[in-house]
């Protein structure tokens, strides 16, 4: 989905849900997504937010 929305729009695309690991997070970059929202799996594990930085800096 995240593709096929990618390609249709000349926007910026946010994805946010369900991201709640690092390789979710990287799925979703490489699908397309410009920007990925980490809500609820941050405030449950503090240290998700920069294992998902470093991983997804690295594309």
């Amino acid at each position: 989905m995240i593709t096929a929305v990618q390609k249709a729009i000349e926007i910026p695309v946010v994805v946010g849900g369900g991201i709640n690991t690092v390789q979710k997070a990287k799925n979703a970059c490489k699908a397309g997504a410009d920007i990925i929202v980490v809500g609820n799996a941050a405030e449950k594990d503090e240290s998700l937010i920069k294992k998902i930085a470093s991983a997804v800096h690295s594309f």
